[in-house]
């Protein structure tokens, strides 16, 4: 498949695609992939600075500890907690998650696909949720590489919407000579099964970022995220800190 495919599918899930209202926790979230790498023992910590929180013009910053490891060659497991502060709270224990991921494709052939089922539960009477997702990883010669995912997610518990809530990322990068990774990503929640939201009320994120090693095991990320369209929240900036162990 051409890396001039992925771009193209990328801009458009850009430019049509939506949030149907603003989220917290995605500003920490990544795109995510869909290999496993046997043996990885990974802790990351991220922060996450929305500087347009509401009109206050107070930032809302998310916090998220996870911690990865692999089962076998296959399978990984991984759980986070995340915390915010907004205008309204200093700090609010946002939720906690369990993940599995699971690669299905051989390891050989440039292109990746997996499954991941997430299990949040969160604090302050907010409705617990069960998700999957689904992974899509394309690697190209000289250091190109394209991800993209597609989510849903249901209520399971203080239910606010028996609907099925529909997401999406996507992420195009290249890898330099001197390892650092450059690239653009975004972000985008379709609506729910009862009405998608592909041309109403988008609310669309995407921005540039970079990747890089302080040391051998030690990755880093940092990225921004602007709005793309008018609902969208305006600025939002990143740093991921890793650890491999």
């Amino acid at each position: 498949m051409r890396l001039s495919s992925f771009i193209l599918a990328f801009t458009t899930i850009t430019a049509l695609s939506g949030l149907a209202a603003p989220v917290y926790a995605q500003i920490a979230s990544g795109v995510p992939g869909a290999t496993v790498k046997e043996g990885e023992k990974f802790l990351q910590y991220r922060i996450a600075v929305d500087v347009d929180d509401d009109s206050t013009g107070e930032a809302a910053i998310a916090q998220r500890v996870l911690y990865r490891q692999a089962i076998n060659d296959r399978f990984n497991i991984r759980g986070s907690i995340q915390t915010l502060r907004t205008a309204s709270s200093d700090f609010d224990f946002d939720y906690a998650k369990l993940e599995v991921t699971w690669q299905i494709t051989p390891k050989s052939q440039p292109y990746q696909t997996g499954l991941r089922l997430d299990l949040r539960t969160r604090a302050n009477n907010r409705s617990d949720t069960i998700g999957l997702n689904w992974a899509h990883q394309m690697t190209f010669n000289d250091g190109w590489r394209a991800r993209g995912a597609l989510s849903g997610t249901i209520q399971f518990s203080d239910k606010t919407s028996d609907d099925i809530a529909f997401g999406g990322a996507a992420q195009v990068s290249r890898k330099l000579e001197n390892g650092v990774r450059l690239g653009v990503h975004g972000f985008s929640n379709f609506g729910d099964s009862s009405e998608l939201l592909f041309l109403k009320r988008s609310s669309t994120v995407a921005g540039p970022f970079i990747e890089f090693n302080l040391t051998k095991d030690v990755p880093v990320m940092i990225g921004t995220l602007h709005g793309v369209t008018n609902s969208a929240r305006d600025d939002q900036i990143r740093l991921f800190i890793g650890k491999n162990f």
